[in-house]
């Protein structure tokens, strides 16, 4: 593929996504859904309601991280049997100024980026991105199929229900994270739909 044309299809995709994913931040991390992402509604059902009678304790301190009002909650990726993994999160801008996801710092592996899902000679694959803006009030979906931080050359097997460190890179600053391991298999957070 001509590099002009592997460029424009990146630039589109960034696009695309900067309209399709972020979505109104609100206190049940309420989504909007659009063309862009109706295709994984199935597959990446967000259960947002009230009534799962999950209380705010110690334990929901673990799945949400901020800095500057730029909250990261669910960072999670599935259990690995090779040598890279896709992590995945919710990130929400509550501040008053635009915010850019640039990267991550990933102990665990050799190199981390920011990546988008697209279409690549038929088959579905990850393309490096450059940073995301993230707009006040406004929240971004790091998902399957979507949005991901691609850790690559891991130095470790995770298995499901380990944890690991890393950092969030974002023009706010660097926000510390734990990544919940989820089974090799799964499409979301085992806790995603309770609030923070």
């Amino acid at each position: 593929m001509p590099i002009r044309t592997a460029a424009s299809r990146l630039a589109a995709l960034l696009a695309v996504l900067t309209l399709a994913y972020p979505v109104v931040a609100g206190e049940g991390h309420d989504h909007t859904v659009d063309a862009a992402t109706e295709a994984h509604e199935d597959d990446h059902d967000h259960a947002r309601d009230d009534d799962h009678g999950h209380e705010e304790n110690a334990d929901d301190a673990a799945h949400s991280f901020d800095v500057d009002g730029v909250k990261v909650v669910h960072p999670w990726m599935n259990a690995t049997n090779g040598r890279d993994a896709l992590i995945f999160l919710e990130l929400e801008n509550s501040s008053d100024a635009s915010v850019s996801l640039e990267g991550a710092e990933v102990p665990f592996a050799e190199t981390a980026m920011l990546v988008g899902f697209a279409l690549k000679d038929g088959e579905g694959a990850y393309q490096p991105l450059p940073s995301v803006p993230v707009q006040p009030g406004r929240s971004l979906d790091l998902q399957p199929e979507g949005l991901a931080i691609l850790a690559s050359g891991l130095n470790r097997r995770f298995t499901e229900g380990d944890t690991a460190k890393m950092s969030l890179v974002t023009s706010a600053g660097t926000i510390a994270l734990t990544v919940a391991v989820e089974s090799a298999g799964a499409r979301q957070h085992s806790h995603a739909g309770h609030n923070h």
